[in-house]
């Protein structure tokens, strides 16, 4: 043989006795049981130091005897059983045995088991871990959750120069590298870990001492793609002690880190957002603190009062493309009916997330060159868009955009933009409440005190006099003048009390009605003929336009004057010396519609939405010029309502005069010329249908007598009624039967009324979505109307209510005109 090939030999069987070496080492170094015995007969051959711990034999009883000379096994078919699913499967990964230690302690172990040729013999080598104490400890299910993260641990082991000896299974799938790649390079260029050469020496310190140490690391998979790892070293030592490795345990804990981070983030949102009660200051830090941490630019829109959507919020991690962020919404206005992004979001109440934003999207939200230079600038590949909800009403929306050079958004990104949202909506809700209750507090107290002047204005007169009378003698004239100034002023003052009755019947649902057929024409006529006195005083001009073509309609005819009177009365109020009120009825479709004009003072446009609410006066200071309570008109807005109708205001601002306009729904009940309403009544004699006859209903109220009540009653009146007790049950009537209205209480299980109302809405026409809606709720406050207004619903009803009113109200809603009706 020459020298060569003998050489080769020789270096082959040195690598292999090297190999074989290093296997030794980390056979005996592992906390593992491992043990290496003969198939056919369970004759050991091998154990390491953790068996031996466990089972309690010395490596003298152990090794050269078999398994069952030793009576380790508990039940003595687990070996038959394991030796099985070798041969089936080839190797086995999970095995649950149980063993007998040397002083009879029995041990439950997790084996792992394969075959292996030793010398051409065939051998079993079996891995275990020592399950006892978490099997006494913990339940089943729970142990079972533990053993599943036990098991899928990355686990490698290295020399002291760090280059990996050993690489199981789970570090390829963490890691992406496989154990033919990963053993014989240095584990630092395999598993890069941030901020790790910096603790080196630490960690060496520790484990030269014979301690492990553990550690929390950002790390780079082959890919490129970073992870949290929970890395945790622990020393291999000789038979003499001497340190000559380490084997390292990796754990993803990129999900726990991404939790803390969220919470963490979502803690300093809630201290920014308790900060103030400027809200809109506090969102404009919530955005700050968005950027960078959950997106490169972050836009804040809220829907105001009115309507209109304000952007009050934007920043970018960049605090120079700001300014590109708000150009960027110039130039791609907002709209309303558009099937994607915020329109969507506040339409539907719904989250939208685009992971990757495809070019047509991006082109479909604005045109022009400016656009795509700003596009180009800011770069965005992702979004989500989050809607701001409290008490089941949208606030607004908060945009989340990440360009390029962030990750992409996915589920859990989305979750925590809601939760941000979630606490962002609330915040806005309570500053929102916090001012509407100050509002309203200092309403009540202008309120209070308008109410104490309007009273004792007109009852100092009427004392002032009445002494004058008792304690004076008048000649005739004076006495008369005095009598006429007591007797104005008593009316006047009982005109204010009745106001202040009628707004309490309305607020407890105490207001009723006596309906039945009546002439428009003539309670507009009585009205103007009963304000023309008031007006010749200012010398104002009441021009009257009334049709000649029938308006009849079914209501209280004094409640219909007094909403007039109220209106003239109100204009003559405003209007200055010498102008021009204009009264106009008319016939518009299937109404009557009242119109009343003036060239008086005007209403700014910041109070026009707020000149039907109750207490609530343009000008409610002590150097006002117009004496009052701000009552009648809220007493029209109500009054109508209760007929069917709506109100309506319309204003170029102060100075330029105002417009109402009421609208009624029309009884069709035609009058011949020259005929009274007496005599008209007189001829309806004969039997009237029902006012509801033939309308198909749905009234949904989660409390059972009511609801029972409401259809019991409403079908007394002709309609076909369908009762609901949820938002779910409700929409699904809606779509199964198309009613020509819904009536809905506010307060429902689950799902509220709002949220009924939303869905009813984006219902396609032929499915519902325009049926006309009622809101029949105990939340009388005028945020509560203005609520259920701005959700879908036409008519904000109060309860209780009047069965009669009710149905006047349905019927009018539903478009009904009728030759006369019982109710």
């Amino acid at each position: 043989m020459s020298d060569k090939v003998t050489e080769a030999i020789y270096r082959a069987e040195e690598a292999h006795r090297a190999s074989e070496e290093r296997f030794k080492k980390v056979f005996n170094a592992s906390p593992h049981a491992m043990t290496i015995s003969t198939v056919d007969e369970g004759r050991y051959i091998d154990v390491n130091e953790a068996t031996l711990r466990i089972t309690g034999f010395t490596r003298a009883e152990m090794v050269g005897h078999t398994t069952r000379e030793l009576n380790v096994w508990v039940d003595s078919q687990d070996r038959n059983r394991l030796l099985g699913m070798l041969e089936e499967q080839g190797e086995v990964r999970e095995f649950e045995v149980r063993l007998r230690s040397k002083n009879g302690d029995v041990h439950t172990l997790l084996m792992a088991a394969e075959t292996i040729d030793i010398d051409g013999k065939r051998c079993l080598l079996t891995v275990s871990s020592d399950i006892t104490d978490r099997k006494r400890a913990e339940e089943a299910i729970e142990f079972q959750a533990l053993l599943l993260a036990m098991v899928e641990q990355a686990v490698m082991a290295t020399d002291l120069e760090g280059k990996i000896i050993y690489w199981n299974r789970f570090a390829e799938k963490l890691y992406g590298w496989s154990a033919r790649e990963a053993v014989g390079r240095n584990v630092m260029d395999v598993t890069p870990a941030e901020k790790m050469k910096e603790q080196a020496a630490e960690i060496m310190e520790r484990l030269t001492e014979g301690q492990s140490w553990s550690g929390e690391f950002l790390v780079r998979r082959r890919d490129g793609s970073a992870f949290w790892s929970l890395i945790t070293d622990s020393p291999i030592h000789d038979s003499n002690g001497n340190l000559i490795g380490v084997v390292g345990i990796s754990v993803d804990i990129t999900e726990r880190k991404r939790a803390e981070e969220a919470q963490r983030f979502l803690a300093e949102a809630s201290s920014i957002l308790a900060t103030s009660l400027d809200y809109e200051t506090t969102l404009m830090s919530l955005a700050r603190l968005a950027t960078p941490r959950l997106a490169t630019y972050c836009a804040i829109d809220l829907v105001d009062e009115d309507n209109k959507l304000r952007q009050v919020a934007v920043a970018h991690m960049d605090p120079q493309k700001e300014e590109m962020v708000r150009e960027l919404r110039r130039h791609s206005p907002y709209n309303y009916t558009l099937p994607y992004g915020v329109a969507k979001v506040l339409r539907t109440g719904k989250s939208e997330i685009s992971p990757d934003i495809p070019d047509s999207l991006i082109t479909s939200f604005g045109t022009g060159d400016d656009y795509l230079r700003i596009i180009g600038e800011l770069n965005p590949k992702s979004y989500m868009i989050v809607p701001l909800i409290a008490r089941g009403r949208t606030l607004g929306a908060i945009s989340f955009v990440a360009d390029g050079s962030s990750t992409r958004y996915d589920s859990k990104s989305l979750e925590l933009a809601e939760a941000l949202a979630h606490r962002a909506a609330f915040a806005i809700d309570n500053a929102r409440l916090y001012g509407e209750v100050q509002r309203a507090n200092r309403a009540k107290d202008e309120f209070l005190a308008t109410v104490s002047h309007e009273l004792r204005t007109p009852l100092n007169a009427i004392l002032g006099w009445s002494h004058i009378l008792r304690s004076s003698k008048l000649d005739e004239a004076a006495t008369a003048n005095a009598h006429t100034i007591i007797e104005r002023n008593a009316r006047a003052q009982a005109r204010l009390i009745e106001d202040i009755l009628d707004i309490s019947r309305i607020i407890t649902g105490k207001l009723r009605l006596d309906v039945r057929p009546t002439g428009l024409d003539l309670v507009v006529a009585a009205a103007v003929e009963a304000m023309r006195p008031a007006a010749d005083v200012k010398k104002i001009t009441i021009e009257t336009k009334i049709s000649a073509e029938a308006c009849a309609v079914s209501g209280d005819a004094s409640r219909l004057q007094q909403v007039v009177w109220n209106l003239i009365s109100n204009a003559i109020k405003f209007t200055p010396n010498g102008g021009r009120v204009e009264v106009k009825l008319d016939r518009h479709g299937a109404s009557a519609r009242l119109t009343v004009r003036d060239t008086g003072q005007g209403i700014s446009k910041a109070f026009l939405p707020y000149v039907f609410d109750r207490f609530r006066q343009a000008d409610a200071t002590t150097t006002r010029k117009h004496s009052g309570l701000g009552l009648g008109l809220a007493i029209v807005r109500h009054l109508v309502e209760l007929h069917g109708g709506t109100t309506d205001v319309e204003s170029e601002g102060e100075g330029r005069g105002a417009t109402f306009t009421i609208m009624l729904p029309l009884a069709g009940i035609e009058r011949a010329a020259g005929e009274t309403a007496p005599e008209q009544e007189a001829k309806t004699t004969e039997r009237r249908p029902a006012i509801l006859e033939g309308l198909r209903l749905v009234i949904v109220d989660d409390q059972t007598d009511t609801l029972e009540m409401l259809k019991t009653s409403l079908a007394a009146l002709g309609a076909t009624v369908a009762g609901a007790a949820t938002a779910r049950e409700a929409l699904k009537m809606v779509i199964e039967t198309l009613p020509h209205v819904l009536v809905s209480d506010l307060g429902l299980p689950e799902e509220d009324g709002y949220e009924l109302i939303r869905k009813v809405r984006e219902l396609a026409p032929e499915l519902g979505g325009l049926t006309p809606a009622i809101a029949l709720t105990a939340y009388a406050r005028a945020e509560d109307r203005r609520q259920a207004l701005e959700a879908g619903f036409q008519i904000h009803m109060t309860k209780p209510v009047e069965h009669v009113e009710l149905a006047v109200v349905i019927a009018g809603l539903a478009g009904r005109t009728v030759k006369g009706f019982v109710a």
